[in-house]
């Protein structure tokens, strides 16, 4: 288990990370939207999926940052 603030910031960085070192499951499920977003991301140039993906990115991080340290 890795403190809140480190899972945060990895979260921050890569969306999912740090509940998945928190060994928290859903962290598998927000990786995989990670994903599906970046090959979005890639193929269009949309400025709404930018903002959604970086409101995405916070959402995920504050949550993984709540996980509670066993």
């Amino acid at each position: 288990m890795v403190e809140s603030v480190f899972a945060g910031i990895i979260s921050l960085i890569m969306p999912g990370l740090g509940h998945v070192m928190q060994h928290d499951h859903i962290g598998i499920y927000f990786l995989i939207i990670t994903f599906v977003f970046w090959i979005v991301l890639s193929f269009t140039s949309n400025i709404w999926a930018g903002i959604i993906y970086l409101v995405y990115m916070i959402l995920v991080a504050f949550m993984a940052y709540c996980l509670p340290e066993v």
